[in-house]
């Protein structure tokens, strides 16, 4: 018995709406970017998708102390929030001297605002490794840390393979409907996995509701 899945059902699935790169994050001039969501980055405008950000950042800045030009670079920042279309700009407490410099360190202070001047929440703490500094593998030591208890700390995304719609919805005898059924599911596979969580539900359900 040839089995496939109502067009219909491919119709209202593709109709819905999928996630976008909705979010955009503005770093300050004087810092270096490091990190977003583990990837490396060179640029201090950003864009991301809709949820949870983990920043690495490091802040540079100068101060003079007793008539002498000094220059400071911070610790990497980790800064996790989270986010929804919005642009969010991070600004950075000033640095004034070397009790500055050291505070900052042991505690960062920074601001996020959205685009409508309002306050974020945030996590946020420093990645230290104890040592030679040069040479530092970053994504490595942001992965390790991920897997502690720490502050800033963001629990690894679920790995597992995705759900494979093609495999669950075609079956049949003829050579034909196989690759008609292969491109359907791939499609739908596709257009599965760019599509943010309430938009899987629904289509869960929908699938539900062509079972009965």
């Amino acid at each position: 018995m040839k089995k496939s899945l109502p067009m219909s059902l491919v119709s209202s699935f593709l109709l819905l709406p999928t996630a976008q790169a909705a979010i955009t994050i503005n770093l300050p001039n004087n810092t270096e970017p490091l990190l977003l969501n583990a990837e490396e980055i060179e640029d201090r405008s950003l864009t991301a998708d809709n949820g949870t950000q983990q920043i690495v950042f490091k802040y540079q800045s100068n101060y003079r102390q007793q008539g002498q030009r000094q220059r400071f670079t911070s610790d990497p920042v980790i800064l996790t929030f989270t986010g929804e279309d919005s642009v969010y700009t991070i600004e950075l407490s000033s640095i004034n001297s070397s009790k500055d410099a050291i505070k900052f360190n042991h505690a960062p202070n920074v601001t996020i605002t959205n685009n409508h001047g309002e306050s974020i929440s945030y996590h946020i703490d420093t990645l230290t490794k104890e040592g030679i500094q040069l040479g530092r593998n970053y994504q490595q030591e942001l992965k390790a840390y991920n897997l502690t208890s720490a502050p800033a700390a963001l629990l690894p995304t679920n790995t597992s393979k995705p759900i494979s719609i093609e495999t669950q919805v075609m079956k049949s005898d003829s050579k034909t409907d196989d690759t008609e059924q292969i491109d359907v599911g791939k499609m739908l596979d596709f257009w599965y996995q760019q599509a943010d969580q309430e938009t899987k539900k629904a289509f869960k359900k929908r699938i539900n509701a062509q079972k009965e």
